[in-house]
C-alpha cells in the first residue's frame, strides 16, 4: 500500500505530492546539500547511504524511467 504524501520542504519551499519514500528521499538529498554546505568535510554518500537510500540504486530506477 502506497502512502500519498503533500510535504512541504522547508529548505526550498518544494512540495512534494507523490508516495511517502519520494517525499522523504527529496527531503533527504536537501538535508545532505544543506550539511555539505556548512561543513566541507561532509560526504552526502554516506550520508545518504544511513538514510537508506542507494546513490546506484537510485540511479538505476531513473535510467529504467527513461
Amino acid at each position: 500500500m502506497l502512502v500519498k504524501a503533500s510535504i512541504r520542504d522547508g529548505f526550498t519551499g518544494a512540495d512534494y505530492d507523490s508516495d511517502w519514500h519520494d517525499a522523504v528521499k527529496g527531503i533527504g538529498e536537501k538535508l545532505a546539500d544543506y550539511f555539505r554546505s556548512q561543513n566541507p568535510f561532509f560526504i552526502p554518500q554516506v550520508f545518504m547511504k544511513a538514510c537508506g537510500f542507494d546513490a546506484e540504486q537510485k540511479w538505476k530506477s531513473l535510467t529504467m524511467k527513461l
